[in-house]
């Protein structure tokens, strides 16, 4: 059974090479910007995807992002202030995003 993304959502698959896919527009109007939404492990594993897209307002936040994430089905593990990390840097919950921006979700990790 395919996943349906939610509205504003779109689940983006891992090409050859490990590189994603095109995004697939989620909104024309001109009034959103574009973020791609990294998981890895656990929250990769409930979500069923490495990646999905997200159209936001200009000037979101990366608190923003992760409430939006913490919406959807399958989110029940992910912590309301995950580690975060914008275009391979990690960043605070205010941090203002731009179109384009990649934001890594980072689940706990535990061992030694």
């Amino acid at each position: 059974m395919a996943r349906r993304a939610a509205p504003g959502f779109s689940f983006l698959g891992v090409a050859a090479f490990g590189r994603l896919q095109p995004p697939v527009p989620c909104n024309s109007d001109g009034l959103s910007m574009t973020v791609t939404v990294l998981l890895f492990a656990s929250y990769a594993d409930a979500f069923g995807s490495s990646a999905l897209e997200l159209e936001l307002p200009p000037g979101s936040t990366v608190q923003q992002v992760v409430d939006r994430v913490r919406a959807l089905a399958g989110a029940e593990h992910v912590p309301p202030s995950p580690m975060v990390a914008v275009n391979e840097r990690y960043a605070s919950s205010e941090r203002v995003l731009g179109t384009g921006d990649e934001v890594a979700l980072i689940p706990p990790v535990a061992g030694g």
